[in-house]
Formats: C-alpha cells, structure tokens, sequence
C-alpha cells in the first residue's frame, strides 16, 4: 500500500507502546512514521528499527507536529494517529483506503469511544464488537466529525490546498482545518459508523498548561472562518444510528 500510519507519540510509554506493537502487528505491509514529540524518556530505544523515527528535544504541540508529518511523508495516503487511539479492526487500513479509492474520498475516520484506561479486556470486548460490525461493509457517514486522533488522508490531493495549519494553533482544530481545505477546494470525506476506535480520553490534554493552550487555541481559530457547518462534529460517544 502507498499509505504511511503516523503515530504522534507524547510521553505515556505504556499506553503508546500497546498501540504502536499492535499497530505493526496487524499493519505489517504498512511503513510506519513515530513522531517523538519530546517524549521523556526518548522513545528510540524502545521501538523497532523498521519503524522510522523522529523526535524533537521538545514538545511542538500537535498541529505543528502534524505540518512536519505531511512534510516527511511521500506516500499517496497518510493516517494521523495519536498515541492513545487504537483502532480494532484487523485491516482497517487497507479496507479504508480501498473505499477512499473506490469512492474517491480525500479524508476518513471511524466512530471512536472513549474510555480512562487501555487493558486487554478493553482490547477484547471492543474487538468482539468490531468483529461483529466487520460483516458488513463499510457504512459510510458524510458531513461527520473526523476524530482529530484518527484520520486517514489523501496527501496528493491534501498538498493541492492550502495545507500547512496555521502556525498559532497549537492543539486544537488542525482536524478542523485540513477537511476544511479539501472541502473548501471540492474534495470529499467520510466517517465510517461501522468501523470502531477505542481512544483513552485526555492522556495529553489533561494538564492546566494544555488547557491553557487550547483556550488560546479557541479564540485564535475564530480568525480563520473555517466553515464548521461543513465539518459536522458528531457525538464522540458511539451513536450507530443518526
């Protein structure tokens, strides 16, 4: 597959490390990206030498990581996936970009639900629910909220926008801003209900310094008009049937 998984990875190595060796177990034709954003200690020597690895001494934030991903990346699909964002299917990736393909979608995501913490029996009883869901093909919703913590992209056609996200917005609403770029030049995306995430909920953004920042974050973004009709946020809880 023309498709690189970029896992932007922040400290919380146990979380991480369980999502990045699944990742690769059931991805293993996929290259995958580790995004070291200041992660103390350094992730190097804890990953596989497959892996392509970068890391900054410092944190960058998350939109100003994401511009350095789309940078690094020459593959025709990326995925941004956060360090606490697992998706359960086996071929999630390969099923979703074979629908990005097939129905000529720019950007993807899946239905997400949020628990405190990541342990097998997580892993198990949302997996059996996934499998169950995996019957059936991918049900796609349009004018649904991407999860910032999983999107799938069609770099190609991203690059042909004003791509870069503004350099004031640190944390929040980088989602927002690329499916407003392709929506604005007239490409489309999709949320699959049918495809299941489980993500462990503020493992990043919990501190009073990043709430700060995502304060900010909010009154910086009015100046950019992003046309938030157009990128319907969905209720983060699973709802299968809107």
């Amino acid at each position: 597959m023309n498709h690189t998984i970029a896992i932007l990875g922040f400290n919380h190595h146990d979380i991480t490390m369980k999502v990045l060796n699944r990742v690769m177990d059931k991805n293993p034709n996929c290259k995958v990206l580790f995004f070291d954003n200041g992660s103390i200690p350094p992730y190097k020597d804890l990953i596989d030498s497959s892996i392509e690895y970068v890391r900054k001494p410092e944190n960058v934030y998350v939109n100003p990581a994401w511009n350095e991903i789309f940078e690094l990346c020459n593959t025709k699909y990326v995925s941004l996936l956060n360090n606490d964002c697992l998706p359960l299917r086996d071929n999630y990736f390969e099923s979703v970009i074979k629908d990005m393909e097939d129905n000529d979608l720019s950007i993807s995501s899946c239905k997400t639900v949020d628990i405190k913490t990541l342990s097998r029996a997580h892993i198990f009883f949302f997996g059996l629910w996934d499998k169950l869901l995996s019957r059936f093909n991918l049900n796609p919703i349009t004018k649904a909220k991407r999860q910032g913590w999983l999107m799938t992209i069609n770099l190609e056609h991203y690059k042909q926008c004003d791509y870069k996200i503004p350099h004031d917005l640190k944390v929040w609403y980088g989602d927002d801003w690329i499916a407003d770029q392709l929506y604005r030049n007239g490409f489309k995306g999709a949320t699959y209900r049918n495809a299941l995430a489980i993500h462990v909920k503020a493992t990043s953004s919990g501190s009073k310094h990043i709430k700060d920042v995502i304060a900010k974050d909010g009154d910086i973004v009015k100046k950019y008009q992003i046309d938030f009709e157009n990128c319907v946020h969905t209720n983060k809880r699973l709802r299968w049937f809107r």
